[in-house]
């Protein structure tokens, strides 16, 4: 897939996320709501592999109860974790050739990485 295709999509699908995200109703707003919603991590982060020279996008599947994110490529193979500020790590049976691995989400924003979301004013 070249490149600009996978830009492409990558678009599609944080549009996607977004509209989703910024369209959940009021209505919807109960317990959930007191609790406060994890900014701390981007939406998407962007990651190179060496070993095919391409761009990989991983996207913000979730965040657990301990702070841990997890992102997940489109393609859904494979997951990386990351804690507010610990290194993005690869899951145990994933090679780390992703040049992510291994960097904070500071340093990720940095380095131009870090795709966020913007929240509502």
């Amino acid at each position: 897939m070249n490149y600009h295709k996978t830009l492409y999509v990558a678009r599609i699908w944080v549009m996607a996320i977004a509209a989703t995200y910024y369209s959940t109703p009021a209505s919807l707003a109960t317990d959930a709501a007191v609790q406060k919603v994890p900014t701390q991590f981007p939406l998407a982060i962007v990651c190179w592999n060496q070993r095919t020279e391409g761009w990989l996008y991983a996207y913000l599947a979730g965040v657990a109860k301990d702070g841990t994110a997890t992102y997940i490529p489109q393609g859904g193979k494979g997951s990386g974790t990351v804690t507010a500020n610990g290194p993005v790590m690869a899951s145990k049976h994933r090679p780390t050739v992703y040049d992510c691995f291994g960097k904070t989400i500071d340093e990720l924003r940095s380095m131009g990485r870090a795709i966020e979301a913007e929240q509502k004013r």
